[in-house]
């Protein structure tokens, strides 16, 4: 029976390199596919380099499918642009806070962000070393790369958005020349994953696909354990290389209850003031206005009720 179908299998190879009028037709419908892929793609990046343009005032780089190290973002982008440590001249211990452009303060002046009213309100040195557009892998890589801070801090915050989940797997910026920062775990390790060539999540169209399979993934178990093994790294990274600073997740706007139970399961010290509704988020008041940022980071204001919350919570 098998000799049958290879005898078969055969055949239909010999018949279809014979064929030319069968070839010309096969080889027609792939560049078809190709043509219309690449046109597909085209729309997606010009579509995107439009919305930035539009939104945000900038385009950011050329089309390329191929990413630079994110090493190198790190080391000429985002050291650069790092808020600059305040008060300094304070002799109470120190405070890092991580995250993304919520920590860092998106479209504020340094006076509006949480790092600066903490520091003026509690005297206390503040450090800032937010990443915009990260998650939680970033803050783990912070930690690990950034020079150590003397004296160690007492606390440090992390500041959570309900993006970090979905950033732990996509590629965020597609028009950024450098690759995302993303992990695995294997063998009981983070190891980065070079994602300088990742063609799905290089490809305009192919990462928005990725991304609407994501949405619905980042809700599932499998998830809410990653996001707690990947914050448990960071944890045991702030014990090496800061033994008695004290390690809080501050969740800013929404976590799934179940996520939040799995973290205090391992420990993990969070504070939600959402959830005591000592904050609510979806006020306006606490958005920048959307003519001036169109995600509607938090304002100043917001920063104000947060940093009272905090002190109050934590004496600082």
């Amino acid at each position: 029976m098998y000799a049958g179908r290879n005898f078969s299998a055969c055949l239909f190879i010999k018949r279809f390199l014979v064929d030319k009028k069968l070839l010309k037709i096969v080889l027609i419908n792939i560049l078809c596919l190709i043509v219309l892929f690449v046109g597909i793609e085209c729309y997606f990046y010009i579509d995107t380099a439009n919305f930035y343009k539009n939104k945000m005032g900038n385009n950011y780089a050329k089309y390329t499918l191929k990413k630079e190290p994110f090493e190198n973002k790190f080391n000429y982008y985002f050291k650069e642009v790092m808020r600059k440590p305040v008060g300094l001249n304070y002799k109470k211990k120190p405070i890092l806070f991580l995250g993304c452009s919520y920590a860092y303060g998106y479209y504020l002046t340094d006076e509006e962000t949480i790092s600066y009213k903490i520091s003026k309100k509690a005297k206390r040195p503040i450090y800032n070393w937010a990443c915009s557009a990260g998650g939680i892998q970033h803050a783990y890589y912070v930690i690990d790369k950034m020079p150590k801070i003397e004296p160690e801090p007492e606390y440090i915050f992390y500041i959570y958005m309900k993006d970090h989940l979905i950033r732990m797997y996509e590629n965020r910026h597609e028009l950024d020349i450098s690759e995302y920062l993303l992990y695995k775990i294997k063998d009981g390790n983070l190891e980065k994953i070079d994602n300088r060539y990742n063609f799905i999540d290089n490809s305009f169209f192919l990462s928005r696909i990725k991304k609407k399979i994501l949405n619905r993934y980042i809700k599932s178990k499998k998830a809410h354990k990653t996001f707690i093994e990947y914050t448990n790294f960071l944890k045991n990274e702030i014990k090496e290389k800061y033994p008695n600073s004290k390690f809080v997740i501050v969740i800013y706007d929404y976590m799934p209850q179940e996520l939040i139970e799995g973290l205090k399961k391992n420990n993990i010290d969070i504070i939600y003031p959402q959830e005591s509704k000592k904050f609510d988020y979806n006020n306006e008041k606490y958005k920048l206005p959307k003519e001036r940022d169109y995600w509607q980071h938090p304002s100043g204001k917001a920063w104000d009720v947060m940093s009272d919350i905090l002190i109050k919570e934590f004496h600082l």
